[in-house]
Formats: C-alpha cells, structure tokens, sequence
C-alpha cells in the first residue's frame, strides 16, 4: 500500500509538472490531483524538489536496467542504440507529460547534494552512450571519434527530438514522429560515424 501511494504521488507530480513547470507547481496542487493531503506527501518526500528527484531516479533505474539486460546479448553498437532509443521513445509515447520533464525540467541546484539524481541522468544517460562508442570504435564499427563529445550530442538530440513531439498539438503526430524517431536518429547518428 506504501508504495501504491508513494507511485500516485510520482505520477500525479508529472502530470502536474508538466503541465505547470517545476517552478510553478506546487505540493497542495499534487496533493489535490492525487486526492490525497499534503501531510501524506511529506510522509514520502521532503519536498516538492524531492518528487523530481524521485521522477528521475525512477526512469534512470528503468534505462539502466534495460541497458545492463541489452548488454547481455551480443549486439552490434547499431543494434544496442535501436535498442535503447526504441525503448526510450516508447516511454515517453505511452507518457509525453513525462517526457517533457526529462527534456525540460533541470533545476539549477541550490546547494551541494540538491538534485544529484537529475544529474545522475543528465551525465549518466551520455556516459553509457559513450561506452557503447568506445566498444563500436573498439569492434571497427564506426570510425575513431570523441566519444564523449558524441555521446553529449547524441543524447542532446533525443532530448530535443522528445521536446519537439511533446510540443506537437496533434496526438497522431505526436506519436508518429516518437514512433519513427530511433531509426531515423540511429541512421543520422550512423552515416556519421561510418568508417
């Protein structure tokens, strides 16, 4: 039961934000959408800045662990990143609120240890994007490159890919540019990169 609460709390937090901004929402408007007291919020989260941490932390821990199931099988560096796209943008098809916190919504911290998680994503997402260049670099499929710097552009590009078509009016087109996105960035990304 603690954890279907502290789940309603997570989702309801993203609709809100979503639709409000960080800045602007609030925990009595979570607490309102959830149909819950504020009070119950403050059993789960210390804070409003909270809840977002626990938003990231929540998808950085599905990438991870569908990123370490992929690396169990013996793919191509092209496979791999379909792969992780595919799931990436599926994600946000099935939830676009949620994906225009993961593009949109980075706090600036206001001291040290405030927002580590966010971070975590931020830095964490392109630093296995990386890995997975220096394997193809390693393996010959792709030419010798910055992987860091590659990586960091890669995941600005899904980011602003995922900001664009969750700014889309029309469903429909929404979900046909999510749809399509991995191939289409995974065929730019890989003329790129070609040997």
């Amino acid at each position: 039961m603690r954890e279907n609460k502290k789940e309603l709390i997570r989702e309801t937090a993203i609709k809100v934000i979503a639709e409000l901004g960080f800045h602007n929402a609030t925990t009595d408007r979570i607490a309102a959408e959830a149909g819950i007291s504020v009070g119950t919020i403050y059993n789960y989260f210390r804070s409003k800045e909270a809840i977002l941490e626990y938003i990231f932390q929540v998808e950085l821990d599905l990438r991870r662990n569908y990123w370490e199931k992929i690396r169990q099988e013996s793919l191509s560096l092209k496979e791999e990143l379909q792969m992780l796209l595919t799931m990436h943008f599926k994600a946000i098809s099935e939830n676009p609120a949620l994906g225009k916190i993961l593009a949109k919504e980075h706090p600036t911290p206001i001291h040290d240890g405030l927002f580590t998680t966010i971070n975590e994503f931020l830095e964490g997402i392109p630093t296995y994007i990386g890995i997975l260049l220096d394997e193809g670099i390693e393996r010959g499929e792709i030419r010798p490159c910055n992987s860091s710097l590659i990586a960091t552009a890669m995941f600005g590009g899904v980011s602003a890919v995922v900001l664009y078509a969750v700014g889309r009016d029309s469903a429909q087109e929404r979900a046909y540019v999510l749809q399509h996105a991995a191939n289409e960035l995974v065929e730019f990304y890989f003329q790129g990169l070609a040997m």
